[in-house]
């Protein structure tokens, strides 16, 4: 069962990310329903009918920013010098075209980030939580997302 979930998890990682990073474009509705396994252990996607194109500078940015989320889950002890790393994706999130509300808290590009991209996480720095229907849901300090 262990070595079927890591070949699984290994599929999924190699195609989403030849798909997003080499190719530019992803699926954007990737369900379980839309994701078969062949009996091979390999997988096949299906309904492709909600994807985007992104460009490769886009690409490179959103590398960057999974990049700058796993540096931050190594500052484990560092607090103070972790709080700053997160405030410093504010400036790179704009960068990107990411445009926040006035009321959106120092930490709210960092929240965002950790919780686009380490699922693992249920707390997020500054008061903000990971469940996206609660009030306090960093994405709900997002005036608008990037066209790209």
């Amino acid at each position: 069962e262990q070595v079927f979930g890591r070949k699984l998890l290994s599929s999924l990682t190699e195609a989403f990310g030849v798909m997003v990073f080499e190719e530019g474009f992803f699926h954007a509705d990737p369900h379980p329903g839309n994701i078969f396994i062949r009996p091979d252990g390999s997988i096949a996607l299906i309904d492709f009918g909600q994807t985007k194109q992104i460009n490769f500078k886009f690409r490179k940015q959103v590398a960057e920013l999974m990049l700058r989320v796993s540096e931050y889950n190594q500052m484990l002890g560092e607090e103070e010098k972790a709080k700053l790393f997160l405030q410093s994706l504010g400036g790179f999130a704009k960068d990107m075209g990411v445009e926040f509300l006035p009321s959106a808290g120092p930490s709210c590009a960092g929240a965002l980030a950790l919780w686009l991209f380490d699922s693992s996480r249920r707390e997020l720095p500054d008061g903000y939580e990971a469940n996206e229907l609660s009030p306090n849901c960093p994405v709900r300090d997002v005036a608008s997302f990037p066209r790209e």
